[in-house]
């Protein structure tokens, strides 16, 4: 097999893939950021051993399908993989930076025999961190 197949075999399973999704899936309105996920009371301290976090974690503008939900989320820095939240379908994760942390959000959920992924993130300032604020939905994909 010559490299150049190598190559687009990835891709064409990624624009297949990426092609694939239920027509009412709004591409264009989480590019611009139209929907997103609200966070509260949201917290974070950290010691030597790395930082803590806490928040509540609701859908506020979403697609279409997705399910409406509010759960407590809980987490540490030191973990590498996403954290589920009391919700399990929802999972958060936070990587620190220089004086700021970007927390992602994944939401996982079933809708006929399709399976959607939402995934998005935000990047603040710490300490000065805002208690509330807002999540951008940036990416979606599906498994049917």
């Amino acid at each position: 097999m010559k490299p150049t197949s190598l190559l687009l075999l990835p891709l064409s399973l990624l624009f297949t893939t990426t092609l694939s999704l239920p027509s009412n899936t709004p591409r264009a309105a989480l590019a611009t950021g139209q929907y997103f996920w609200t966070v509260t009371n949201y917290t974070e301290g950290c010691s030597p051993g790395g930082c803590a976090y806490s928040m509540t974690l609701s859908t506020h503008s979403s697609t279409e399908n997705e399910p409406a939900f509010s759960t407590t989320c809980k987490g540490t820095n030191v973990a590498t993989a996403y954290q589920a939240c009391e919700d399990p379908a929802i999972a958060t994760r936070e990587v620190n930076g220089f004086q700021n942390v970007t927390l992602a959000v994944r939401h996982i959920y079933d809708v006929g025999e399709a399976q959607y992924t939402i995934r998005g993130n935000i990047t603040i300032k710490v300490p000065e961190a805002p208690t509330t604020f807002d999540v951008p939905q940036l990416e979606i994909s599906a498994i049917a």
